[in-house]
């Protein structure tokens, strides 16, 4: 299937599904986005979506794909109407704004830039690598469906492999998190586990336990204890 029948992209109002007959028959449609919820469960749950009003879909399309969102958990959202007054404003890849309280992105290319930190109570969901220009606070929620590289401190919690990547890793410059989670496994630092070093460290799965190696010096590891699951 050509992989322009199935397009996404990210907004502040949910997830926008543009979807092309052109490129491929609405069954093979069908079977893709299917596939694609299942595979990124977590990424995908309690998305908003939105139907592109450019998909050349048919009445009876539409509510078969709105039948397959609703069977994962998706539920409809809607962009607003433009004002007649203000300017309006282009939508992003990324639909990222300071101040919203859960940011749904499409990657652009292998990865998403964030700008920023994340703050307390804020959740982030990437769909491919995840790269925050700060701290990521106690509090705060990422999840990516591949790496996670953090430009600061990471205090909250981080998940990356979220679709079951168990190659994908977390990397920060200053690893102290609450909680990590790889594909499917979970760990939290021990009660008596200081913090992280001053340098940088990458956590990664090993024997399906969670690891955490100095970045530069690979000799000396640090395990966090695997959490029930």
């Amino acid at each position: 299937m050509e992989k322009d029948a199935i397009k996404i992209k990210g907004t502040l109002h949910g997830l926008v599904f543009n979807f092309n007959t052109d490129a491929a028959d609405f069954q093979e449609i069908c079977q893709a986005l299917g596939k694609k919820l299942s595979d990124s469960a977590q990424f995908f749950a309690q998305a908003n979506y939105i139907i592109d009003e450019n998909s050349n879909l048919s009445e009876e399309e539409v509510r078969a794909i709105e039948e397959i969102f609703s069977l994962y958990g998706l539920t409809p959202g809607q962009l607003p109407e433009p004002s007649k007054t203000a300017p309006v404003q282009e939508e992003t890849d990324y639909g990222l704004e300071q101040g919203t309280t859960q940011y749904l992105m499409k990657q652009s290319g292998d990865g998403v830039l964030i700008p920023y930190g994340i703050r307390s109570g804020k959740k982030i969901l990437v769909e491919g690598h995840a790269i925050v220009m700060g701290d990521i606070n106690p509090g705060a929620h990422i999840i990516a469906t591949g790496n996670i590289l953090v430009m600061g401190t990471l205090r909250g919690i981080a998940h990356a492999g979220a679709s079951g990547d168990k190659e994908a890793y977390i990397m920060a410059y200053r690893l102290a998190a609450n909680q990590l989670r790889i594909a499917d496994k979970a760990a939290r630092a021990e009660d008596n586990d200081q913090g992280a070093g001053s340098y940088p460290e990458k956590a990664y799965l090993k024997d399906d336990v969670i690891i955490i190696d100095p970045y530069e010096t690979p000799q000396t590891k640090r395990t966090m204890v695997k959490a029930a699951r």
